[in-house]
């Protein structure tokens, strides 16, 4: 073997042992209550660099401090939920969501500051598209970045790419006089009817079949919701704690908050392991460079 050609297998190998090989989607269970325990309270998801909260409806048992209706709704679906207030099951319009993980951020929730609402970018990289797609071409819709549509895999979008890849559950729609059953999306002869196309929560907890407020506005007035029932997307009016649904509301179109934060700060890494690694990675790397001189000298 040429001397070039050995320079470039050691640089190929050097590469392999310091950055290593792609790794799969996962979800790996972070801060447990009790020591060494399974009782993790986040999951830190690979696939998107962040790490959401174990129950995916804290709102409705950590309040950080914001007051909380709860007399809502009455029978007529009045005594609407206002801004700077949960509801009695954690319900809050868009504004509110804001205040609520502000709130938690100043508790230091897990010991961290950072907490946001779950975002979205544009699925094609450019700029948002708000048309209806039931096939993930657009924003909106149902089956953004799912399997065998245009922008597979995408992880644009926090809770789709969630939602159709990392827990592979499949889209559904409710077509008229079926009873708001979930169907099996796209449809074929006779279509099968399931109880929900929301099939896997995985490791969360209280993970809702229903709206959550993702961290983008679309206007003035509205702001992006994913629906975890039907793996849906879409734009809804950020005053509003409830999508519009038969008196008195149908829990399904309350509209709840999710917390995510940034990296995996919650991680926990064996030092002394830690600095073995480091340690045998600056040693591989100082015997490849040794050896890439002796090959340039030859």
């Amino acid at each position: 073997m040429a001397a070039q050609d050995r320079i470039a297998l050691l640089s190929a190998v050097l590469a392999t042992v310091v950055l290593g090989g792609p790794a799969q989607a996962a979800l790996l269970g972070r801060a447990p209550l009790t020591s060494g325990g399974t009782d993790y309270q986040a999951y830190y998801d690979n696939a998107l660099n962040i790490t959401w909260t174990a129950d995916a409806n804290l709102a409705a048992t950590e309040s950080f401090g914001l007051p909380r209706n709860a007399i809502y709704p009455d029978v007529n679906g009045n005594n609407s939920i206002d801004t700077g207030e949960l509801g009695p099951q954690g319900e809050m319009n868009w504004y509110t969501a804001f205040i609520w993980t502000d709130a938690m951020n100043s508790a230091a929730y897990l010991g961290q500051t950072g907490w946001r609402l779950p975002t979205i970018r544009p699925v094609n990289g450019v700029s948002f598209n708000s048309l209806d797609s039931q096939v993930g071409e657009t924003d909106n819709g149902r089956n953004i970045s799912a399997a065998g549509t245009l922008y597979a895999g995408s992880t644009a979008h926090e809770m789709a790419n969630l939602f159709y890849n990392t827990l592979g559950n499949v889209a559904g729609y409710y077509p008229a006089g079926l009873g708001g059953q979930c169907l099996t999306f796209p449809v074929n002869g006779g279509v099968q009817i399931i109880p929900s196309c929301f099939q896997n929560p995985g490791p969360f907890a209280n993970l809702l079949q229903t709206f959550y407020w993702e961290g983008l506005a679309w206007s003035e007035t509205d702001a992006w919701i994913f629906h975890w029932r039907e793996g849906y997307q879409g734009i809804w009016w950020k005053n509003s704690a409830a999508m519009d649904a038969p008196v008195p509301p149908d829990t399904n179109y309350y509209v709840h908050a999710w917390a995510v934060i940034d990296g995996d700060p919650l991680a926990v890494v064996p030092v002394p392991s830690a600095l073995w690694l480091f340690g045998s990675a600056l040693g591989v790397m100082g015997w490849m460079r040794r050896k890439v001189i002796e090959l340039q000298v030859e």
